[in-house]
């Protein structure tokens, strides 16, 4: 891979590949590799989400062994940072993803919050992002839940969004990775899914974010926050530098971009 340094914490590097057998690793392999090639910079969580395929149990170096073994170059985030750059990665996935936890962070960045902020309440106060003070006394399963819910509903936009257009799932723009870009017609869309269910939760926050990913999109100027019908908020569509950012319910959707 020439120059290019891939940033692996020195207490990832263990053997869990062992876990498979290697039978399963064989096939898994062959999986792992026909889906980075169709799906090139995804991050560990993607992989895992799409394939149920732990990666780190497959290749001992993790992302980086597997992006070498499918021919294909490395994605930006898995080349080494500085301290500066590895912050700033930090502090936009907290700002992309509130709520995040360390795994989220890792699997999305490839930084350790620990490592560069001393801890995850530092990362989330520099973010100037709440901190889910309930995650503290959430027990690990009723977490885990609500993930999935989250994910199952991605995934239900996404599917709804095809009927409008071409879909790129998790598109990666030059100020981070979008949930989605539509194209229809002449138009790019970038979409931001948000699993709100509580009234008025899209802010001004995940306005600005949605705004960012457009701003790092070529000819795009349009941009959708899609959430549930109660957590829309009173504004249904906002204007900034020039790009058109709506606020919709998913059931929504079907009336056209």
């Amino acid at each position: 891979m020439g120059a290019c340094e891939v940033y692996i914490p020195c207490f990832l590097k263990i053997t869990m590949s062992e876990r498979y057998s290697d039978n399963t690793k064989k096939k898994y392999k062959k999986i792992l590799i026909s889906y980075l090639r169709n799906n090139p910079n995804v991050t560990s969580i993607q992989i895992k989400r799409d394939t149920k395929i732990k990666i780190e149990r497959i290749y001992q170096r993790g992302l980086g062994e597997a992006y070498e073994k499918a021919g294909l170059p490395l994605p930006k985030q898995l080349l080494r940072k500085n301290k500066k750059e590895q912050i700033q990665a930090v502090l936009e996935c907290i700002k992309s993803n509130p709520g995040c936890t360390v795994t989220d962070i890792y699997n999305i960045t490839s930084v350790w919050p620990a490592k560069v902020l001393g801890s995850i309440k530092e990362a989330y106060n520099l973010a100037k992002v709440e901190y889910p003070q309930c995650r503290n006394n959430m027990p690990s399963s009723v977490n885990s839940a609500i993930r999935k819910r989250a994910y199952a509903f991605e995934d239900t936009v996404i599917d709804m969004l095809k009927t409008n257009g071409k879909v790129t799932k998790y598109y990666r723009t030059k100020y981070g990775v979008a949930d989605a870009l539509v194209e229809v017609d002449e138009k790019r869309y970038i979409i931001e899914i948000k699993d709100y269910r509580s009234k008025n939760n899209i802010t001004l926050s995940e306005i600005k974010q949605a705004n960012r990913y457009i701003e790092g999109t070529k000819n795009c100027f349009h941009g959708i926050i899609i959430t549930h019908p109660e957590s829309k908020g009173k504004r249904s569509k906002v204007y900034i530098d020039g790009n058109e950012i709506s606020i919709i319910s998913y059931k929504e959707i079907y009336t056209g971009l």
